[in-house]
């Protein structure tokens, strides 16, 4: 207990010693890891919206041909016939 005590103080001094150059760490770091980031989650976004336009191409073809434009169903689902349980029953969530 006495050597995780000590090492922590020494950490904590390490880190005050040297905060201005850490500091300008990851100031200097920063910015290119937000760049990095945004352009990641953009194509990101971009392939997920390939891939759902895609799988609705798959279901609309898949559609009998009187079902095609015919809009779908999108009243509510009363209290009553609404399924009882979670998604995630049984998996620890």
């Amino acid at each position: 207990m006495f050597q995780f005590i000590l090492g922590a103080l020494a950490g904590g001094v390490a880190a005050w010693w040297w905060r201005h150059d850490i500091q300008n760490y990851v100031n200097g770091k920063l910015p290119n890891v937000r760049e990095k980031t945004a352009d990641r989650l953009a194509a990101l976004e971009q392939r997920a919206e390939e891939a759902l336009s895609r799988a609705r191409e798959r279901i609309d073809r898949m559609r009998p041909a009187g079902e095609q434009n015919r809009p779908r169903d999108t009243r509510e689902i009363s209290a009553s016939q609404r399924p009882t349980g979670s998604y995630t029953q049984g998996t620890g969530v």
